[in-house]
């Protein structure tokens, strides 16, 4: 296995499993935060980014669904980071079809559709050489449309914004998209550049996530939520303005 891959070996690394940790109350902080972020229309839908590679939003999104479904929620979550499609490692799944094959007319919601326990999740499917093409497709948009009324959230993991635009093609089936950012990693400069990105294009910003590493283990394991209205004390004490 490629050394990149080290990561997700063993999902029991990735997954947060005990409601009781430090590490669920975190990830249960972001999620009242979601859904106290507006006050007229529920979080329903959406996105998950972050700057550059390796700062740790699918595994944000991936224990963020998973928690969720297991509280009892029905969730679905979906794997839009067709350059670097992680999520069917994290939970062992196969990934012979998925989202790719359906926005193809090649595969149906059944075929495609997968679980985790009490999750539902949508995996990448095959290799595409337009990725941009199938997330700014109608069919992923009408899909997206129709999953609302069934799921109470629904989580779509996206490629990190600097490299490439496709969160953006999601404005128009997202309610709201959530930066992670890795301290003492992602750039101020590349933080402040999303935010901008990510303003201009008028796209809700739910939150920044930071992650950190504290514990050395093979992957970020802390988490904490900054609300957009606050000041993000980041690297060295800096100031990020929201």
């Amino acid at each position: 296995m490629k050394k990149k891959d080290k990561w997700i070996q063993n999902p029991k690394d990735i997954l947060v499993e005990n409601l009781d940790s430090v590490y669920a109350q975190a990830y249960q902080r972001i999620q009242t935060n979601i859904d106290l972020s507006s006050i007229n229309r529920r979080m329903k839908v959406f996105a998950i980014t972050s700057p550059s590679c390796g700062e740790g939003k699918t595994t944000t999104a991936c224990n963020l669904a998973n928690i969720w479904a297991y509280k009892g929620k029905k969730v679905l979550l979906i794997d839009l980071d067709l350059y670097r499609n992680n999520i069917h490692r994290v939970f062992g799944l196969e990934n012979r079809i998925g989202i790719v094959d359906y926005c193809t007319n090649e595969a149906t919601f059944k075929d495609i559709l997968k679980h985790y326990h009490a999750l539902d999740i949508l995996t990448a499917g095959k290799k595409t050489i337009f990725p941009e093409l199938i997330v700014g497709s109608n069919i992923l948009a009408k899909l997206i449309k129709k999953c609302r009324s069934k799921y109470d959230y629904i989580i779509l993991d996206t490629p990190p914004l600097l490299m490439v635009n496709d969160s953006l093609l999601l404005k128009n089936c997202i309610d709201g998209i959530l930066c992670v950012v890795s301290i003492g990693m992602t750039k101020k400069k590349d933080l402040e550049k999303t935010i901008h990105i990510l303003k201009e294009a008028e796209i809700k910003i739910l939150g920044i996530v930071a992650t950190h590493d504290v514990l050395k283990k093979s992957y970020d394991t802390y988490y904490a939520y900054s609300d957009k209205e606050k000041a993000m004390k980041y690297k060295k004490n800096e100031k990020v303005k929201l």
